[in-house]
Parts: C-alpha cells; structure tokens; sequence
C-alpha cells in the first residue's frame, strides 16, 4: 500500500503558532529569565514597544519545530540545528563557571554575564537586519578582541606576581 506523503518537491510549509500567556510564563519559568520585557505587560505598554517582547530563544525554538516538521530534513542537517543551537550555551556556560570559579568578586563575573547577554542581543539583532552572513566577521573580531585581552591580562598577571629571591 503506497502512502502519500503531504508534502511534494517544490511545495513550501508554514508553521503558524500564537504566542500566548501560557508560553511565555512557562518558558520564563523553566529559564529563569523574567525579565520586565517578557512578563510586565503594564510596564511594556509604557515603552515603545507598547506591548510584551517574547523570548527570542522560545520564537528560535519555534523555527526549529517547524524545521524538524519537514520529514525530508537528514539526520546530519537535525544534528547540525541542535550543534548550532546547543553549541554557544555549552561554552558560554564554561566560561562563566570558570570566570567565577577564579573570581575575586562575584559582582564582576555577574556583570561580565551580563555584558555577554547584552552584546549577544546585539548580535542577535544584526543577524535580523542584515543576515547572519554579518555575523562571521563580527564573530572574528570579537573572538580577536577577547584573544587579546586574555594576553594583556597574562602579561599583567606575570608582571604582578612576587619574584622569589
């Protein structure tokens, strides 16, 4: 018996999904980000905005639902969406545990976090205006950026240290 599948080369999907209460407050729930711009409609509507921003993280996990929907998809193209998506969260959250690990001050890792969060909407933003091609060479020149900065404070740090007579 032969099936027929609903989707045919050359045919386009859409997924469509309203964004309600419940997936905003249980995805800030399950990530711990309430911040005022996902949860305080009141405060929103002050804003330009005029109304609540969702996660762009819950809206990415949409757009790959509705990849993972297209049956035709490969093993290695799934493996590739999840490496992508996994991928910044597993080494942001080894860097900052080794940041607060060597820490003398809790305060400073936290808003190094911080600044991580705010230079990746940045980035996140630009991906949006002009294409995630901007973003290579962004990426190169932040992780040159952060290359030089790790030297400059090797060099202070053997500078600092005590020399034994």
């Amino acid at each position: 018996m032969k099936e027929d599948f609903y989707v045919k080369p050359g045919d386009s999907v859409t997924f469509a999904k309203t964004v309600g209460e419940t997936d905003i407050y249980l995805f800030a729930g399950i990530t711990g980000d309430f911040a005022v711009n996902h949860v305080n409609e009141q405060y929103m509507a002050r804003s330009k905005y005029g109304r609540r921003i969702a996660h762009g993280v819950l809206l990415l996990g949409f757009a790959v639902s509705a990849h993972g929907s297209v049956q035709t998809a490969s093993l290695t193209e799934k493996l590739l969406v999840v490496a992508i998506l996994v991928g910044p969260l597993f080494f942001s959250g080894i860097v900052f545990s080794t940041l607060l690990k060597r820490t003398q001050s809790i305060a400073a890792a936290m808003s190094y976090n911080l600044m991580g969060a705010m230079l990746g909407g940045a980035l996140e933003y630009n991906s949006m205006r002009f294409g995630f091609s901007s973003l290579y060479l962004i990426a190169f020149l932040l992780y040159g950026l952060a290359w030089m900065c790790l030297a400059r404070d090797a060099k202070n740090a053997s500078r600092a240290e005590p020399q034994s007579v």
